[in-house]
Formats: structure tokens, C-alpha cells, sequence
């Protein structure tokens, strides 16, 4: 009995017995997988518990490439058929490639290729002696992927002419995926990760750099990490926990619409360049640092408390927002109550030049020295909104109600509504001291902001000036 498994070993390792071997296996799995192939390209038995298969091949049902595994070894550490218990130390893939599409089954239902390929699978594997529900527990310490292909399809949608710089969530081409997961174990549906690193490019140029969870899960209906890290070519998120919600798999069938997220951001640096490339029309730059809670779906976030931190750490923002239209920016409703804003004017003004016209318009450039604290809100697109407030800073004070229209093609900023103020020190802050100092009074505006080059301010305002500092004069009860 103590010479069984070498005898085996050796008797494996004859090519006729292997040729024999993957002939079996590839035929017992494609008669389960009809009209599928699965085929094996070589199998080596290493003394004692480790299992190398070559050139492993699954297509679908219309016989396209669903998996290819150039190189997949298992090592084998416990074994219980009885408590139908698996124990692995490690599954590795090397080269291959994963291709799932989507296709319209009806006008109403859509399927992918790997959804009747699992069926047929779990149906044959059904056997008299398994109980109704009994499942295997199964444990691996470590798995890791490398240099593998991920392509994603969606023909259940038209196709549109897409930006190749931006990436394009219904015909995905991820390449150079590197996977490195610990502790491993599926009980039940739930599946039980840690993350130790993912590397990967999409074609569109967006790279992953590093991804890890220390701790994680994922079952039918819900997706789980905690302590999490991302780090991509702009951004460096760290979030405390990421999890999804979905009704079943065919939920990610409309992402946008159908997973609910919820992240809870801890500092994390969010670069709008990092966004540029996944949503359309996004053409933003500036990093802010984020903390607090996110959630909803892609196409409606809330946050009923986030802290959002400029790069200089000169303007921070406490705000409940509310994001209603992505991924496409350009139809995407902003609504923000703005809690707490203190913020420089310099720093406010390259933000929002950041966010509106980067590399195109330069704002007329606002006294560097002015500390401004603000509450209010604002509600639009982007770069069609109306805000209004209450600005206290330390050249005076004012309240405001106005509509701004940043225009694309004339590269200048519309302004109309309501401003009142309060000893304001219009000069000081937009630099043309000595000849403007401080206004009280309430105004009509309504004009426009060009770059300096093209004459700065040119708004006509209407109202009453209760006093006006105008070439070191001051003038009383202007109409």
C-alpha cells in the first residue's frame, strides 16, 4: 500500500496514459457542456499533490472562445469526499484569455455565453447521491493570474461611435491582468477573498495599478470589501469599505442603472483626469481629496455628508450632494447644499477654471490674500447652474442669487441674478484697487466674464449702491 502512490506517479507520467487521460476528461466535459467544446492539451501528475494542466479550451455555444488557459496548476493540500471538503495551497493561471458576451434573447431578456455552458454543468453534476442544496466547501490559500485577457461584449445594445480614449463599458478589452488573492473559501454561494494586488490596462489607456481588500466576500445578491486601496495613473482612493447590491448577476447586464454602490472614502485623492477616462464628455482636471459616504448608482450618487479637500488644502467643502445622469457629464444633474466652503480666492478660481475650461480660458485673476467662507447651494449641469448663498470673507461680506452659463465655443462665463453686499471690497478682490474699494448696496447683474485678453468683466448691474468707493471717493445712494 506504501509503494500505491508512487506506482501511480510513474504509471501517470507514461505518454500513452496521459494521451488517455485528457482524451477522457475532454470528452466527459464537452458531453456535459453539448453543444460547447472543452478540450485539455496535457495533463502532468507532480508527486505528489500537484496537478499541471496545459492548453485548457472552453467555447461557448456558438463556438467561440469563452476560456483559453495556456498554463493552469493546482496544489492539492486536503481531500474529504465523505464531508465534501477541498483544501488547496494554490491555483495559479498563466496566459490565457476570458471572453463573455451578452446577446439579446428576446425583446425582453438578454444571456451570456458562459450562462447556459454553468446550467448544463450544474445539472449533469447533480448525481443520485447528492443531496438536494449539499454544496462543497472549498478552501485555496493562495490563487494568482497572470498575464491574462479579459474582452467584455455587449450586442444587446447598438453601437455608437465611441471616443477610444475613454472607456467604453460595452466592448471591454482589459489586457496585462495580474491577480494576486489570498485565503480563499467558498461556503455556501458566498465566495471569501483577500486582495494582496490587481494589475491591468484597458485599451482605452485607463491603468490599474494597484488594487487591494484585506478583507472581502461575494455572493449572488451583494459584492463586499473592506479596507480597500486603488491606485490608477491619477487617483489614489482608499476607502474603508466598497460594497455592491444587486438583484442577481443580470444586473451588471445595466450597471449603470441596476448595482447600488456605497463607499465610504477615507482622504482619498480623486483626480477628475482619472474620471476623463471613464465617463463621456469629461474633460476636468483638478485632484481634490474626498472623505465620507457615497452611494447609489452610477446614474443617481447621494452623499448626505462628504468633506471634499482641494490639492493646496487651501479650499475645503462640507456639502450634501446629489448626482443624477452619468456617466455621460454632459446630462448630468448637480444638486449641492453647501454646509461649510472656506476657501482662498486663488485656489477657488484654479478649481473652477480646472473644472469648466482647462488649457482654454484663463479667470480674471482674484486677489490672492482673500479668505472667503461660504454657505448656500447650487443646482444645474456643470456648467449650467444656479447658486445661491451667503459669502463671508475678510474684504466684506455678500449675498448672492445667480445663474452662470459657461459657454463652450466662446470660452466665456454668462452671469445673471441678484447680488447684495456688504462692504465687499470689489477692488481688492479682483485686483483694480485703487480704483474700486468697497460697494454696499443690492444689484441686478447681467453680462459676461471673458479671459483677460479678450477685456475680463463686461456686466451691467442696476439696483441701488447705498456707498461706492470709486477713485478713492466715496459716493452715497446710487440708483
Amino acid at each position: 500500500m506504501l509503494l500505491l502512490p508512487a506506482v501511480v506517479y510513474f504509471f501517470v507520467q507514461l505518454p500513452a496514459v496521459q494521451t488517455f487521460l485528457v482524451r477522457q476528461v475532454s470528452g466527459v466535459l464537452s458531453e456535459k457542456a453539448y453543444p460547447a467544446t472543452v478540450s485539455v492539451g496535457s495533463v502532468y501528475y507532480s508527486f505528489f499533490t500537484k496537478l499541471i494542466i496545459d492548453d485548457v479550451y472552453i467555447s461557448d455555444e456558438k463556438g467561440d472562445t469563452l476560456l483559453y488557459v495556456n498554463e493552469l496548476s493546482l496544489s492539492l493540500t486536503s481531500f474529504s469526499y465523505a464531508k465534501k471538503q477541498v483544501a488547496l495551497h494554490s491555483v495559479r493561471l498563466h496566459q490565457g484569455v476570458f471572453n463573455l458576451y451578452t446577446y439579446p434573447l428576446n425583446e425582453e431578456k438578454n444571456i451570456t455565453n458562459i450562462t447556459a455552458i454553468i446550467t448544463k454543468f450544474a445539472n449533469s453534476s447533480a448525481g443520485a447521491d447528492t443531496l438536494p442544496g449539499e454544496r462543497w466547501d472549498i478552501k485555496v490559500s493562495n490563487v494568482e493570474v497572470s498575464d491574462f485577457r479579459f474582452t467584455y461584449r455587449n450586442f444587446s445594445k447598438p453601437a455608437d461611435n465611441h471616443n477610444p480614449q475613454i472607456v467604453d463599458f460595452k466592448n471591454l478589452d482589459v489586457r496585462d491582468i495580474f491577480v494576486d488573492a489570498r485565503r480563499l473559501q467558498l461556503s455556501g454561494d458566498t465566495l471569501f477573498f483577500e486582495l494582496k494586488d490587481v494589475r491591468c490596462l484597458e485599451r482605452s489607456g485607463y491603468r490599474l495599478q494597484h488594487l487591494t481588500a484585506k478583507r472581502g466576500f461575494v455572493c449572488s445578491t451583494q459584492t463586499m470589501s473592506e479596507e480597500l486601496e486603488l491606485i490608477d495613473d491619477y487617483s489614489h482612493l482608499v476607502m474603508h469599505y466598497y460594497k455592491m447590491d444587486y438583484e442577481n448577476i443580470k444586473s451588471f447586464n445595466r450597471y449603470e442603472d441596476n448595482v447600488r454602490m456605497e463607499a465610504d472614502f477615507d482622504n482619498a485623492l480623486f483626480s477628475f483626469r482619472s474620471l476623463g477616462l471613464l465617463a463621456k464628455h469629461c474633460s476636468m482636471q483638478p485632484d481634490v481629496y474626498i472623505s465620507g459616504v457615497v452611494s447609489g448608482t452610477v446614474a443617481e450618487l447621494r452623499s448626505d455628508l462628504v468633506q471634499i479637500t482641494s490639492a493646496s488644502a487651501k479650499t475645503q467643502l462640507l456639502v450634501k450632494v446629489r448626482i443624477d445622469g452619468l456617466p455621460d457629464i454632459r446630462e448630468t444633474m448637480i444638486d449641492v447644499n453647501i454646509i461649510r466652503l472656506t476657501t482662498e480666492a486663488e485656489d477657488l478660481s484654479g478649481l473652477l477654471q480646472g473644472i469648466v475650461y482647462p488649457n482654454t480660458l484663463n479667470l480674471p485673476v482674484l486677489q490672492p490674500l482673500t479668505t472667503i467662507n461660504m454657505i448656500g447651494g447650487f443646482t444645474g449641469l456643470y456648467n449650467d447652474f444656479v447658486t445661491q448663498g451667503m459669502l463671508l470673507t475678510n474684504m466684506g461680506n455678500a449675498g448672492f442669487d445667480l445663474l452662470f452659463n459657461f459657454g463652450e465655443q466662446e470660452q466665456s462665463v454668462y452671469v445673471k441674478g441678484d447680488v447684495q453686499a456688504h462692504n465687499l471690497n470689489i477692488g481688492r478682490i479682483v485686483n483694480a484697487s485703487p480704483v474700486l474699494g468697497d460697494v454696499t448696496g443690492a444689484l441686478a447683474v447681467d453680462g459676461k466674464i471673458f479671459p483677460e485678453r479678450l477685456g475680463g468683466l463686461q456686466i451691467k448691474a442696476t439696483g441701488h449702491l447705498s456707498q461706492l468707493d470709486f477713485l478713492k471717493y466715496n459716493y452715497k445712494n446710487i440708483y
